[in-house]
C-alpha cells in the first residue's frame, strides 16, 4: 500500500516524503536479502523498533496530558466533553485522539514501573538502560519483576541466565543481534530457577549446572558484554540494493542508552520516527559492514521508562554544573551565544519536527526531495529561548540528557520555574531529560514529575484517627513557603514534586525494597526543615512550637531498623503478602512493623485526578464537619478544631504549602471495604468485628437492625482515612484501646517511626512523659504509595513529613484473637497512663473489655481455647479483667 501511495505523494511535505522515503528504503533492504529467515529477522528488528518509539511516545503524550491536567483550568474542564465525545468539531476529535493516547500511555507507565524499578532496585540501573527493558512492554517487564524478586543478586541471576543462553545457543537457536540478549522464555526459566542448584530445564529433562560460564565453554561468534552476559561478537549491517553506499546508522547491539550519544555532530537534529527506525532495522545476519562505515548523527531520545534510577540520591545545591560538560562540543544555538556549550548527543521528539526545524534525513539510503540540512548548520539548532533562561540551564538540559544523578534532580528543580521560556526544542528536550532523572529518583512505586511550585503533590499521612472533641498531643510544624523541597537546595529550590502512584493490582510477588540512602535522605530534609525552629529559647506557646522542638529530638535519635540476622534481631519485617499472612498465623509475637505493598483491591480512577480529588468527590455533602488538627492552635486549647468540609477540600485543591498545615485524622471512610489489605483477611485479625457485632447485636446472628443509640455506642474503628497538608507531625504515642494498626499509603511519601523492642522498664519511663523520654532505640522507615504497615498492639511510634507534600492514607484496627492478654494488658496502661494514646480510652473501652470477655467465654465452650493463646492465656486475661475493672472504680 505505501507503494502505491509513494508517487502520489511527491509534493506533500518534508516530513512524510521522508517517511515514505524510509518505507522504501527498508523494502528494499528486504530485497537484498536472500534468506528468508534473515529477511523476517529484519521484520522483526523494524517491528522492536517501531514498538520501541511506540512506547516512548506514548510515554511522552502522558507526561505531558499529565501537566496539562495539573497546570490548565480550561484542559481539565474540556477534557470531560473529549472523553465523553460530546463535542463533534474538529479541534475536539483531535484531543479525543490526544487524550487516547495520554491514556494509553499512562496505563503502560503504570504497569511497567513497577517491575522495572524493581530491576532497578536490585540489579542495577545501568542494566536496565543497557539493556533496554524499558521498551520490550508490559508482558516482558512484568515476568522480568518476577525474576528480579526471586533472583536479586545479579551475579547469581547472571550466571543462571549464562546457562540458559548457552542451552538455547546449543539446542539451534543463536541468539539475536541486540544489546539485550534476553527473551521472554529465558526470563520465565529464570523464575523457576529457585536458588543454586542445578536446574531441570524443559520436557526432556536437561540438566543446567549453577556454575559460572569462562571464555573456554563460549561458541565460536559469542562473547561477553560489559554485564557479563552472553552475546554475540558483533552484528552485521545490510546494504540496502538500491543504495550500496548507505551506511547503517544505528548499531543494534549498543544499549538503548548509546544508540543516542554515539554522533560526531555538534548539533541536535529532529528527525521523524521512521528515519529512526529504518536505519536501527538495515542489518543482516549475511552481510559484513563496510570499512568506512562510520555512526550517523543520531538523536533518538532514550524512552522514559529506560532511566530509573538507583537509590534516591540528593546534595545541596550547586552554583555550579558539573565540569564535565565542558568537554562537550561547543556549538552557539542562539545570536547571543549564551549556551556555552552543546554536546554531540541531544533529545529529539519522535513525532514531527519542531516549526522552523525542518526534519533531517540523516544519512539515510533514501533522501527526501529537499535537500537535508548539514548538522553544522544554525537549523539544526535554531532556538527562541527567552535571554532570561540562564545558560547554565541550556548547557544542562544539552549536557545531561544521559545522566541521572541528585544534581540532575536539582539543577531540574532550581530552574524549573524558567521552563515557559524554553523554545519548542529545548523543552522537549527538558521534558526528556527532567523525566528522566525524577523517575531514577524514587526505587519504588512512587513515580515522580514535575509540576508548578504551587502544587506540591503527595505527602505523608498520620496514622491515628480522633473525633471533634478528643483530645490531642499532637500537631503540625510551622512551615513556610522558604521551607526547600525533596531534591534540591533547602532554602532556594522550587522543587519536584512527587505524584500519586496507584495503588497496583496484587500479584503475591512483591516485596518492598528496604531503600536506607532515600529513607536517609528523606529524614535529612524533614530535620533541615525543622532546623530553624530549634533556635527558639522560650519554652512552645503553640502546639506547632512543641511538636518541632520534640520531633527534631525524636529524628536527631533515630536511625534505620535493622532486617537480618536470626528473629529476634529483625526490627521490621519487609515482606511479601503471602510472607506477611504467614507471620500473623503463626501467633507468634512480632519483633517489629510488618511492611509489604500491593495488597490494597481497590484501585483508583485514574482518569478522575489525584486520589485526594477523588476522595472528596466520593465524600458528598460539603456542608459536613470534620475534626482537623492546626499547630497554630495554643497550648493552652485543644490541639483540633472543626471546619466545614467544603473548606477543607478547597485548601487541599489549592495543594500549596501552608504555614499551618492541617492533619485530619478522624474522617469517614467513603471507599468499598475492599481497603482491608489481603494479608489481614486471615481468621485472627478478625476479632474486632466481632466485638462490633456483639456490642451491637448480641445474641442474633441476622443482618444488624440496631438503632442509632446502639450505634452511638460504637466508634467506627475497622477502616479510615487519615488526609494531611505537608509538614504535619504526629508525636510519640500509641493507638487508643490497644488497638493493632495498618495503614495503606495513597499519595504522598511518609515517614514512620517507632521505639524499636522496648524494655518494660523503658515502656514505663515513656509511658510517665511521652515528650521527655529519651531513652530507648528509636527507628524509622519511610513508606511510598502501594506500600501498607501493619504494627502491633502497644506500638509506640510517630510520624513526620515533607513540608512541600499532600499526603493520604487509608487505615484502620485489628485486634487479634490470639492476642487478647497482651491486648488488656497493654489497655491497663494505657487506663495507668492516658497520655500515653493518642485519643480518650473512655467511655468506650469498659464497652470493648466487656464484649471481648463474653467472646473469650464462648470460645471456651466451643473447645476454641488454642486459637486464644491457649489456657494460660486466657487464664491471664481474666486475671487482667479483675485488675481493669478495679482501675476502673478508682477513676470513678
Amino acid at each position: 500500500m505505501l507503494r502505491n501511495l509513494a508517487p502520489a505523494t511527491q509534493d506533500n511535505d518534508d516530513l512524510y516524503a521522508e517517511s515514505t522515503a524510509n518505507v522504501e528504503a527498508f523494502r528494499a533492504s528486504l530485497r537484498a536479502i536472500g534468506d528468508e529467515t534473515d529477511k523476517f529477522d529484519a521484520c522483526q528488528a523494524m517491528r522492536d523498533k517501531l514498538l520501541d518509539q511506540h512506547i516512548e511516545l506514548g510515554w511522552l503524550f502522558a507526561c505531558a496530558e499529565k501537566v496539562m491536567v495539573e497546570e490548565s483550568t480550561s484542559y481539565r474542564e474540556n477534557k470531560r466533553s473529549w472523553v465523553n465525545r460530546t463535542s463533534t468539531t474538529v479541534d475536539a476529535k483531535q484531543w479525543e485522539q490526544f487524550v487516547s493516547i495520554a491514556e494509553s500511555g499512562a496505563t503502560v507507565k503504570k504497569e511497567c514501573l513497577a517491575p522495572l524499578t524493581k530491576a532497578s532496585a536490585f540489579w542495577g540501573n545501568d542494566k536496565v538502560r543497557y539493556y533496554g527493558w524499558a521498551s520490550l512492554g508490559w508482558g516482558y517487564c512484568k515476568v522480568l519483576g518476577t525474576a528480579v524478586a526471586r533472583n536479586p543478586d545479579w551475579n547469581e541471576a547472571s550466571t543462571k541466565l549464562n546457562q540458559l543462553l548457552l542451552g538455547r545457543i546449543a539446542s539451534g537457536h543463536s541468539l539475536k543481534p541486540f544489546a539485550n540478549p534476553i527473551e521472554l522464555i529465558d526470563l520465565e526459566q529464570l523464575k523457576a530457577w529457585p536458588d543454586k542448584s542445578d536446574f531441570e530445564k524443559g520436557r526432556h529433562g536437561r540438566i543446567l549446572k549453577y556454575q559460572p560460564v569462562d571464555d573456554s565453554a563460549l561458541p565460536d561468534g559469542y562473547r561477553f558484554d560489559k554485564y557479563g552476559l552472553v552475546v554475540l561478537e558483533a552484528p552485521h549491517q545490510l546494504q540496502p540494493a538500491a543504495h550500496p553506499n548507505t551506511q547503517c546508522a544505528i548499531d543494534p547491539l549498543k544499549p538503548l542508552d548509546q544508540r543516542s550519544r554515539e554522533t560526531h555532530s555538534p548539533a541536535a537534529i529532529t528527525v521523524s520516527p521512521l528515519s529512526i527506525l529504518v536505519d536501527s532495522s538495515m542489518f543482516s545476519p549475511t552481510s559484513p559492514p563496510p570499512s568506512n562505515t562510520r555512526i550517523s548523527s543520531n538523536s533518538t531520545s532514550s524512552s522514559p521508562l529506560s532511566s530509573l534510577g538507583d537509590t534516591p540520591v540528593t546534595s545541596p545545591h550547586h552554583d555550579t554544573v558539573d565540569s564535565s560538560l565542558d568537554s562537550y562540543t561547543a556549538a552557539s544555538s542562539r545570536i547571543s551565544n549564551r549556551l556555552r556549550s552543546c554536546p554531540t548527543h541531544s533529545y529529539a521528539s519522535p513525532t514531527a519536527g519542531v516549526k522552523g526545524t525542518k526534519p533531517s534525513t540523516r544519512n539515510h539510503p533514501i533522501q527526501s526531495k529537499k535537500a537535508a540540512r548539514s548538522p553544522n548548520t544554525a537549523s539544526a539548532t535554531d532556538c527562541s529561548c527567552s535571554d532570561k533562561v540562564p545558560p547554565k540551564f541550556l548547557s544542562t538540559i544539552e549536557g545531561k540528557q544521559d545522566t541521572n544523578t541528585a544534581e540532575d534532580i536539582e539543577i531540574a528543580a532550581t530552574y524549573r520555574t524558567k521552563q515557559a521560556l524554553l523554545c519548542p526544542r529545548h523543552l522537549r528536550k527538558y521534558a526528556s531529560w527532567a523525566t528522566t532523572s525524577m523517575l531514577g529518583y524514587q526505587k519504588s512505586v512512587d513515580t515522580v514529575t514535575f509540576q508548578s511550585p504551587k502544587r506540591p503533590t503527595s505527602g505523608l499521612w498520620d496514622s491515628i484517627p480522633s473525633t471533634a472533641t478528643k483530645r490531642r498531643r499532637l500537631s503540625l510544624p510551622e512551615v513556610g513557603p522558604s521551607t526547600g523541597r525533596l531534591g534540591e537546595d533547602i532554602v532556594h529550590g522550587d522543587g519536584l514534586n512527587f505524584a500519586f502512584f496507584p495503588v497496583p493490582k496484587p500479584e503475591g510477588e512483591s516485596r518492598p525494597i528496604h531503600d536506607t540512602e532515600g529513607n536517609a535522605l528523606f529524614r535529612q530534609h524533614v530535620m533541615a526543615q525543622l532546623a530553624p525552629h530549634q533556635t527558639q529559647k522560650r519554652a512552645p506557646r503553640s502546639w506547632g512550637e512543641l511538636n518541632n522542638q520534640v520531633m527534631y529530638s525524636l529524628l536527631s535519635r533515630a536511625s534505620q531498623p535493622t532486617i537480618k540476622g536470626d528473629d529476634s534481631a529483625q526490627e521490621v519485617y519487609f515482606a511479601t503478602g503471602e510472607e506477611a499472612r504467614s507471620l500473623l498465623e503463626l501467633r507468634v509475637a512480632l519483633h517489629g512493623p510488618i511492611i509489604t505493598e500491593d495488597q490494597q483491591h481497590f484501585k483508583w480512577d485514574q482518569c478522575k485526578g489525584r486520589p485526594i480529588e477523588q476522595l472528596f468527590r466520593r465524600m458528598g455533602n460539603p456542608n459536613r464537619s470534620v475534626s482537623v488538627q492546626r499547630p497554630s492552635l495554643s497550648l493552652q486549647q485543644p490541639s483540633c478544631t472543626s471546619m466545614r468540609l467544603g473548606d477543607l477540600q478547597t485548601l487541599f485543591m489549592q495543594n500549596s504549602i501552608s504555614d499551618d498545615p492541617l492533619n485530619v485524622l478522624d474522617l469517614r471512610n467513603p471507599l468499598p471495604r475492599s481497603i482491608l489489605p489481603h494479608f489481614l483477611t486471615g481468621e485472627d485479625c478478625q476479632l474486632l468485628s466481632r466485638v462490633r457485632d456483639t456490642v451491637l447485636e448480641g445474641t442474633t446472628a441476622e443482618r444488624c437492625t440496631a438503632s442509632v443509640a446502639e450505634w452511638n455506642k460504637w466508634k467506627d474503628d475497622e477502616d479510615w482515612v487519615l488526609l494531611a497538608q505537608g509538614g504535619a507531625l504526629t508525636l510519640t504515642h500509641q493507638d487508643s484501646c490497644g488497638k493493632a494498626t495498618w495503614l495503606t499509603v495513597q499519595e504522598g511519601s511518609l515517614g514512620f517511626g517507632w521505639l524499636s523492642q522496648p524494655s518494660e522498664e523503658e515502656r514505663h519511663s515513656w509511658s510517665a512523659d511521652p515528650n521527655e523520654f529519651t531513652g530507648g532505640q528509636l527507628r524509622y522507615v519511610v513508606l511510598r504509595p502501594g506500600q501498607t504497615i501493619y504494627f502491633e498492639a502497644g506500638t509506640i511510634h510517630f510520624v513526620f513529613r515533607l513540608a512541600q507534600h499532600q499526603t493520604l492514607l487509608l487505615g484502620g484496627h485489628v485486634l487479634r484473637w490470639s492476642r487478647i492478654d497482651s491486648w488488656l494488658d497493654i489497655v491497663c496502661n494505657q487506663l495507668r497512663f492516658p497520655n500515653a494514646t493518642n485519643e480518650d480510652l473512655l467511655p468506650s473501652t469498659p464497652a470493648y473489655v466487656e464484649a471481648i470477655a463474653q467472646l473469650v467465654l464462648e470460645q471456651q465452650s466451643l473447645g476454641r481455647v488454642g486459637e486464644l493463646g491457649g489456657e494460660k492465656a486466657v487464664t491471664r486475661f481474666f486475671d487482667l479483667k479483675k485488675q481493669f475493672d478495679r482501675q476502673l472504680a478508682e477513676m470513678v
